[in-house]
């Protein structure tokens, strides 16, 4: 699904994540690594390989679509808890491999990174929000007066459903000024959407984004 904001060619992708075509940079809100690794120290039984699962997906989009810059608005971590040295060793290897500019605009899950980012973790952080003009990335869906902005933090999800059928599917809310993505990571929930006059949805269905009408 190609749409165009600002003069600007965005590609909303069914791997919940967007394509900004002129600079080839692709866009993504809250994988929240790490978060099997805080349920199993509670005691709940979380499989792993969740983590493993959501970087090769990014890594593979990466690839696919000849990436040079990454941002990632918002809740990359789940918590500190579940800042592992194993997770420390694999983000910092993801990294590393992936070969591209990261930026992260720091979510309320990973603000702790602020002043504790982990050794060998090369990529920038953002305290609060960063500007490409005519765009500002922030975690938290804000308005701007003069900046588009793409943000995550909300999870959106809509639900579809008649009498004999039910689907709950990620979404992109489309408003005016303002984009909000479906969470990247796979063990993430979400918070029901639905349908408004000044918002557009676009629902994730398998390999495809569908406009809600």
């Amino acid at each position: 699904m190609r749409i165009t904001i600002r003069n600007q060619t965005f590609q909303m992708l069914a791997e919940k994540a967007i394509f900004w075509q002129e600079q080839k940079t692709l866009i993504l809100a809250d994988i929240h690594i790490g978060k099997g690794t805080v349920f199993r120290k509670a005691g709940i039984p979380i499989p792993k390989g969740i983590m493993d699962d959501d970087l090769l997906n990014l890594k593979n989009l990466i690839k696919t679509y000849d990436v040079q810059k990454c941002i990632i608005v918002g809740d990359l971590i789940h918590a500190k808890s579940g800042l592992s040295e194993e997770v420390k060793d694999t983000v910092s290897d993801w990294l590393q491999s992936i070969k591209v500019e990261v930026h992260l605009v720091l979510g309320n899950h990973d603000r702790h990174l602020i002043n504790n980012l982990p050794k060998n973790w090369t990529l920038h952080t953002h305290l609060d929000g960063l500007l490409i003009e005519p765009f500002y990335f922030s975690h938290f869906p804000i308005t701007h007066e003069k900046w588009f902005v793409f943000a995550g933090h909300l999870h959106p999800k809509i639900e579809l459903s008649n009498k004999y059928d039910r689907l709950v599917l990620r979404c992109f809310q489309h408003f005016d000024n303002m984009m909000i993505l479906p969470a990247f990571g796979f063990f993430v929930g979400g918070a029901f959407v639905k349908k408004a006059k000044d918002c557009k949805i676009y629902a994730i269905a398998d390999n495809t984004v569908l406009l809600i009408d």
